[in-house]
């Protein structure tokens, strides 16, 4: 999930290690997660605070260093490995299926989506949009990152409007209605049964990304005359995008004078 346009802005998050060597405890996040702060070393040794920012004009990932003079900032290279599925691709019109066994393969998979989620940058990213077909999700609100296994919602209640954007539908953002509280169940990394109660923004976030484990784009939320003029656009920019590539394969050849 991402934000609408207007809510949209720097990304950041902190950082995800323990240093002890330096003296100094930066916040501790789940282990599943520290792979995804790779930037967390460079921190580390320098012995200070610092964030994970994206740069909205370069895309670029900064730590920014705090200390007493002031702040630093390092371009670092965290380079996603999983590419995030956009309309059109039919897996995101797919059902998943239940995931039957947590290892060390499916916790590199969600550190990897962790990684693609921040990269996008986004606040959840579900399994269907890096191409994998099974239930789960990846989300960090509020600061609080975690992995949701097989979810279900069982309650819900009142209702919610939220301009809503999807990294798989980028660029575009909508005011969807949903329910604004809602109680759903499912699976933590540790393969415990856990129960979450889920308010206005945390809410909106599992309801999109259990969207995305049925096969459902937001786009599905809208009325006909909304959903007609999204697709013409989405449409339009992909015919775009292939007539950019063409140009760029025929212009690899020998050129003559």
């Amino acid at each position: 999930m991402a934000f609408g346009h207007e809510a949209q802005g720097i990304w950041a998050c902190r950082a995800a290690a323990l240093m002890p060597s330096f003296g100094r405890f930066l916040p501790e996040r789940p282990a599943s997660h520290r792979s995804a702060q790779r930037w967390a070393v460079l921190v580390g040794r320098a012995g200070l605070m610092g964030r994970l920012m994206m740069d909205p004009l370069h895309g670029d990932q900064k730590v920014r260093w705090w200390n007493g003079a002031g702040a630093v900032s390092v371009t670092l290279l965290v380079m996603a490995s999983q590419r995030i599925r956009t309309y059109g691709d039919p897996v995101l019109n797919t059902k998943a299926s239940d995931v039957t066994n947590i290892d060390g393969k499916f916790i590199k998979l969600c550190d990897d989506m962790f990684v693609a989620m921040y990269d996008a940058p986004g606040i959840g990213l579900a399994a269907p949009q890096v191409g994998v077909q099974k239930r789960f999700f990846v989300y960090d609100i509020d600061d609080e990152p975690g992995v949701l296994i097989n979810p279900t919602i069982t309650e819900s209640d009142g209702e919610w409007v939220f301009e809503e954007g999807c990294l798989s539908v980028p660029d575009m953002s909508f005011e969807i209605v949903r329910p604004k509280q809602i109680l759903v169940s499912g699976i933590d990394l540790k393969g415990n049964e856990i129960t979450l109660e889920a308010d206005e923004l945390f809410s909106r976030l599992i309801q999109h990304e259990i969207d995305h484990l049925d096969g459902v784009l937001l786009l599905e939320h809208l009325d006909d005359d909304q959903r007609r003029e999204a697709i013409i656009e989405l449409n339009a920019r992909k015919l775009t995008a292939e007539a950019e590539r063409a140009m760029k394969s025929s212009s690899g050849g020998l050129q003559l004078p």
